[in-house]
């Protein structure tokens, strides 16, 4: 996706002289939507293993359970007390999964907002009327240098077709 933007943006210009704005156009969009893809089927794979971490490794228990056996261990609490601590502790973990999706959702919800806002504000590329003309096809190579494989120093050469 980056060497395509970078692309677009440093060959503009020559797109522009030769009125393919469109095509250039197209395959930036594509670079973005395969890497939108991407990152989606990413996501989407590690969202098991993220849920199955929070239904059998429960942070909640890090703290609530050393917390209630010392508690009940003085006598502040009883063991019912305590076990019913743990308990409301592990029913709190779909509920802060719910929250912790919901939040991760806004966060891609504004990050959306914006990158589709500053899309649509963005000036289109001017079309030509028409295909631009090309009178010579002639290039040329002038003092063109390049590695060779004897030398690390390089050659020149001019040519021209």
């Amino acid at each position: 996706m980056n060497s395509t933007i970078v692309e677009y943006i440093e060959g503009i210009e020559v797109i522009r002289a030769f009125g393919r704005a469109g095509v250039s156009y197209e395959k930036y969009a594509g670079a973005i939507n395969d890497f939108r893809t991407f990152v989606v089927r990413w996501l989407t794979s590690t969202f098991v293993t993220m849920k199955l971490s929070f239904a059998l490794f429960p942070s909640t228990l890090i703290g609530t359970l050393p917390a209630a056996l010392a508690l009940a261990n003085r006598g502040t609490i009883t063991a019912p007390q305590a076990a019913l601590a743990v308990m409301l502790s592990i029913s709190m973990v779909g509920s802060l999964a719910k929250l912790e999706v919901f939040s991760e959702n806004m966060r891609q919800v504004k990050f959306t907002v914006e990158n589709l806002q500053e899309f649509l504000e963005m000036p289109s590329l001017p079309e030509p009327a028409q295909r631009a003309k090309v009178e010579h096809t002639d290039v040329a190579l002038k003092m063109s240098a390049f590695p060779t494989r004897e030398r690390k120093r390089t050659r020149c050469c001019t040519a021209s077709t």
